[in-house]
């Protein structure tokens, strides 16, 4: 059997986006710090609504009056 056939690669494509997206998050945190703090603030938002939407909802309308 091959080795290369044995390779999963299901997980390759989410490591793939996780780190491009934590370099950005990264390169965004020496530029503007504010804006990258926002920015993971957000992706954490988006992670509970795909986990939970009614939380998610609910903390998106507590966050909304704080604005």
């Amino acid at each position: 059997m091959i080795a290369a056939a044995r390779l999963d690669t299901t997980w390759f494509g989410s490591s793939l986006i996780l780190g491009a997206t934590a370099a950005l998050i990264g390169v965004t945190a020496g530029i503007r710090p504010e804006l990258a703090i926002v920015a993971a603030l957000a992706i954490a938002l988006a992670l509970l609504v795909f986990t939970d939407i009614a939380t998610g909802v609910a903390l998106f309308t507590l966050l909304t009056f704080f604005e």
